[in-house]
């Protein structure tokens, strides 16, 4: 069946520095919610002010698994990245679906790992 990924407390441990992954969120008058944020330095950025009480891994896209592995890449893994001059995790997407600049650990559903290509992919 379906697995769902647990919530994890931001008191146990918290994301990987720039990892998207999705917050859960409680206003000060108690309202909670859900959104996509990542971690920078030692904060989460994320849509409004709400604390950040628990979060966990963005989920695959629905239709690319393989064996219950989404088919995610990395930018820094993607064929279709390249580092950017002097700015330290920054990746030059060359992909035509998504292009532009990215963290070098922001996946993407058009990513093609580089050691496909020797494999005919």
């Amino acid at each position: 069946g379906l697995t769902m990924a647990e919530w994890i407390s931001v008191k146990d441990r918290l994301p990987e520095d720039q990892e998207e992954v999705l917050v859960c969120t409680r206003s000060k008058n108690g309202v909670r919610n859900i959104d996509k944020g990542y971690m920078a330095i030692d904060r989460f950025i994320h849509r409004g002010t709400a604390e950040v009480t628990h979060w966990m891994p963005l989920p695959g896209f629905p239709g690319e698994r393989e064996s219950g592995v989404p088919k995610l890449v990395r930018c820094k893994e993607c064929r279709n990245g390249e580092p950017f001059g002097f700015e330290k995790n920054k990746i030059k997407c060359n992909c035509s679906q998504i292009g532009g600049f990215h963290r070098e650990n922001f996946f993407c559903a058009a990513g093609r790992r580089k050691e496909e290509e020797q494999n005919g992919e």
